[in-house]
């Protein structure tokens, strides 16, 4: 089982390796969160800047201070991917009535 801290050093290795499998997993991440809840990423970023993060996952500050941006990028990401599906399923009128 993935901890949350693995998840995000995975989205740090699928930038720098640029591997689908990673982003794929960073991506489904995102989308768990906003199924979860539509303000679920940004109260967790709001989370990261509480002084007991750390001690309560067992994960030093210099890793928590680098998630903010993290999750930003990847909501852009999803963000823009939904935008760009929305804009693909709309039908365009032909004038072609089907029978």
């Amino acid at each position: 089982m993935l901890t949350f801290n693995k998840v995000l050093e995975k989205i740090d290795e699928s930038h720098s390796n640029n591997s689908e499998e990673f982003n794929d997993k960073a991506i489904a991440t995102i989308k768990t969160g906003l199924n979860l809840d539509e303000d679920f990423w940004d109260n967790f970023k709001n989370i990261c800047n509480s002084p007991g993060l750390g001690e309560l996952l067992g994960v030093s500050k210099n890793v928590i201070s680098t998630w903010y941006s993290k999750i930003d990028k990847h909501l852009n990401k999803v963000e823009e991917m939904e935008l760009n599906s929305s804009k693909r399923n709309k039908m365009i009128k032909t004038g072609y009535e089907d029978e």
